[in-house]
């Protein structure tokens, strides 16, 4: 036997051998290559859909802290609008105070009086309503006679003395 791993078929047995096991090495190898290029493939291409998704969450939370932005100067604006509101809801109630006391006070002025307020009235009424800023005389508003019935009295008181 010692002779046999000394001869020639033994030497091409295992250079067969080796063969055969290099080509299922190399096989098993370019498999796992195969595998590992795909592997790397699939997790470049989650890679980028995540990186992807992070830039369009990203993006989300850039425009939502922008309408925050937009929202608050609204907020803003609106408490300025409700200001201004109660400002000249103040004005407008000494105007009209002023003149049910002129009126009530002197009589005789009622005419001039309630002609002077209601053409500047139906001026400035024909005016706001052109430009949008509501649709309809306070006298003819049958909801605004429920919300300011004090201040459609006194319109109504008004127009009565104009005529």
């Amino acid at each position: 036997m010692d002779n046999y791993y000394n001869s020639l078929d033994f030497s091409l047995s295992q250079r067969d051998i080796g063969e055969k096991n290099g080509y299922q090495r190399g096989m098993h190898d370019g498999h796992a290559a195969g595998i590992q290029d795909g592997r790397t493939q699939v997790i470049n291409e989650a890679n980028t859909t995540i990186r992807q998704l992070n830039k369009h969450v990203s993006d989300q939370d850039n425009e939502i802290a922008e309408l925050k932005k937009r929202l608050a100067a609204k907020n803003n604006e609106l408490a300025e609008l409700k200001n201004n509101f109660n400002r000249n809801a103040v004005i407008m109630s000494a105007e009209r105070n002023t003149l049910e006391t002129l009126a009530s006070k002197q009589p005789e002025l009622k005419g001039v009086i309630g002609t002077i307020f209601m053409s500047n009235y139906n001026t400035l009424c024909s005016d706001a309503m052109s430009k949008g800023h509501f649709k309809a005389n306070m006298l003819d508003d049958k909801d605004y006679a429920v919300i300011a019935p004090k201040t459609v009295n006194f319109l109504q008181n008004m127009n009565t003395y104009s005529k």
